[in-house]
């Protein structure tokens, strides 16, 4: 962090340029898979595959993964160390993916799946048109937008032990 400090960058600028590099990537990597599954099923399953559906699934997925993204930028921007960041960047997701498992695993159980982020992603109802689909994308982009906001504007503001 130092070396990128030492330019003459500005805090905003450097913390911007890590954010979209880091949404930019997810991205990418989502359009290439997608793009290749497109091809391939056309190739191997020609007319079964329902496009629209598909890309709506992905663009659905895609926020999950921005809020997914957000939360471990945001553990970048507020820890001073590695483990810290790493810590609380894969901690919280692996909370929720228990969460959400402990939430399947049983009836009384069933109220801890809710505390996961991953109960907002739903894809059964996404296909029946269901408008919590909807509600959960919604959530998702604005966790992301805040997580990377809040990221951004505490790299700005923090005292760096460099």
């Amino acid at each position: 962090m130092a070396y990128l400090l030492s330019t003459s960058n500005s805090r905003i600028r450097i913390a911007v340029t890590q954010a979209v590099f880091s949404l930019t990537s997810v991205t990418a990597i989502f359009c290439w898979i997608t793009a290749l599954t497109l091809i391939t099923s056309s190739f191997m399953f020609p007319g079964l595959m329902d496009t629209k559906q598909f890309i709506l699934l992905n663009i659905y997925a895609l926020l999950m993964y921005y809020t997914i993204n957000g939360i471990c930028f945001l553990a970048s921007c507020l820890a001073n160390e590695s483990r810290y960041s790493l810590g609380l960047g894969a901690g919280l997701p692996i909370m929720f993916v228990l969460l959400q498992m402990l939430g399947a695993s049983g009836e009384g159980l069933e109220w801890l799946g809710y505390f996961s982020l991953f109960a907002l992603f739903n894809p059964e109802r996404l296909f029946a048109g269901d408008s919590f689909a909807y509600l959960g994308m919604a959530v998702f982009a604005g966790l992301a937008t805040v997580l990377y906001t809040v990221g951004i504007l505490w790299v700005n503001k923090k005292d760096l032990p460099i």
